[in-house]
Formats: structure tokens, sequence, C-alpha cells
């Protein structure tokens, strides 16, 4: 079901997508911008590349999705994933009064865990069919 090469190339799919993700936060917070409202800005700036990125080197998705679906399953996940990650900088910037950047870091770490979860047992095509 997990094979190394989808799960290396999700990592580096996904470790792009981050750098990108991270870059634009910080610079969106370093400017003044409030940091959900940054969290926002580039998670849809990384999460365009990650999809397109996913079709090419990291999923197999299904061939009876058309590309709209397959983009709007994947934003269902990358929204998800959002939520939870808004979810964590919320508790930890404004409550726990942690540093943006490192409670940024333990918020990706866990929306990819479940991302790549999610999205293999979801869209991919079975291996049964």
């Amino acid at each position: 079901m997990f094979n190394r090469r989808q799960i290396i190339s999700y990592l580096m799919v996904g470790g792009i997508a981050t750098v990108i993700d991270w870059t634009l936060y910080y610079i969106l917070t370093k400017v003044g911008i409030d940091p959900l409202a940054g969290n926002v800005a580039a998670f849809l700036v990384s999460v365009i590349y990650n999809f397109w990125a996913s079709r090419k080197y990291v999923f197999n998705f299904s061939p009876d999705d058309t590309l709209a679906k397959q983009f709007a399953k994947f934003m269902t996940t990358a929204l998800s994933g959002l939520a939870i990650s808004e979810a964590i900088i919320y508790v930890g910037v404004r409550k726990l009064q942690l540093n943006e950047l490192l409670v940024k870091i333990m918020a990706t770490g866990v929306t990819m865990v479940i991302n790549f979860i999610v999205r293999k047992l979801w869209m991919e095509r079975s291996e049964e069919a």
C-alpha cells in the first residue's frame, strides 16, 4: 500500500511546497500581516504547486476522476489540513504566545502526515482495479 518511492516523492514535493509556504508565511508576517491571514495566503499559493506536482510525481490518481474532481478532492484534503494548521497556529501563537515560525513548523508536520494518508486512501487508483 505504501511504497518507498511514493513516500520519497511525497516528501520531496511536500518539501518544496513547504518551502513555498514557509517563505511566503515568513515574508507576510514580517511585513505585518496577521499570522492567521498569512497562513491562509501562503497555503493557497503552495497548494496549487502541490496539486500539480502531486499529480505528476506522487499519486496515481484514478482515471475515472476528471481533473476538476481530482482538484476538488485534493482541495478538500488541503482545506482540512488548513483548518488543522489554523487551529494549531491559533492556540500556539495567540493562546500560548509561542514563536510563530516554531508553531508553523509543528503545524506543517502534523498536516503533512494526515494529508498523505487521506490522499493515499481516498484519491489514488485502487491496486485491485
